[in-house]
């Protein structure tokens, strides 16, 4: 049991990796549905990993088995569809991933 399990009181009703075709199509692929969260509405600058630095509108916590998830990632809540632009990972005292905090716009 991790520090933030207690916190996890919304859900996310699904979650989708991104593949893109030679004409530049997408195709989302559902990875996870109903994840338990932590939503935060709050505006954050984060880098990518290309070193880009964007504005992150939704800050959401998840617990460590969903910490698979990648940036491009699409987070969908009801009828609003994100994007995962960072992903970081918080760790215990022993060292495991307690938690994933990812960064959506």
């Amino acid at each position: 049991m991790g520090i933030a399990d207690g916190l996890f009181d919304q859900v996310i009703t699904s979650i989708y990796s991104v593949s893109t075709n030679g004409y530049g199509d997408e195709t989302l692929t559902l990875v996870f549905s109903s994840v338990p969260c932590r939503w935060q509405e709050i505006s954050t600058q984060v880098t990518t990993g290309l070193r880009e630095t964007k504005e992150s509108k939704v800050s959401v916590w998840v617990p460590s088995e969903y910490s698979t998830i990648l940036p491009d990632y699409r987070v969908v809540v009801g009828t609003e569809t994100y994007i995962v632009v960072s992903v970081d990972n918080k760790y215990n005292i022993s060292g495991t991933i307690d938690h994933v905090r990812l960064y959506l716009v």
